[in-house]
C-alpha cells in the first residue's frame, strides 16, 4: 500500500490496464476487474498480505473466468493496492468520470 517513502500506490489508468488485458488475449473490462477487487477487499481481502493476494488472484481467476500470469499478476497486485491506497487515503475524494 505504502512505499519506503511513504506515499500511496498510484492508480494505473484505465487505458493502461485495458491493453494489457486485451493483449493477453482477455476481454475482461478494467472496471469489472476494479469490481471484483473491491468487492474481494468487502469480504475481508487484505491486499497488503502475501496470502491474501494469492487469494485474492485465485478468487480473480473463478470470478472472471480468467487466467492471470505474467504482466497481469503485477498489474492486479498494483491495481489491488492502488485500490486500498484511495480508500484509506483521509483526502480520498469521489470523482465521477462522464
Amino acid at each position: 500500500m505504502l512505499d519506503l517513502l511513504g506515499a500511496f500506490e498510484d492508480m494505473p489508468e484505465w487505458d493502461e490496464v485495458a491493453d494489457l488485458l486485451f493483449n493477453a488475449g482477455l476481454t475482461l473490462n478494467p472496471s469489472e476487474l476494479h469490481g471484483v477487487l473491491v468487492g474481494l477487499m468487502g469480504a475481508g481481502f487484505s491486499p497488503d498480505d502475501q496470502h491474501h493476494l494469492e487469494q485474492t488472484l485465485s478468487s480473480v481467476e473463478k470470478a472472471s473466468g480468467v487466467q492471470l500470469q505474467g504482466e497481469l499478476v503485477d498489474m492486479v497486485s498494483r491495481l489491488n493496492l492502488a485500490t486500498l491506497s484511495a480508500i484509506v487515503d483521509t483526502d480520498y475524494a469521489f470523482h465521477i468520470c462522464v
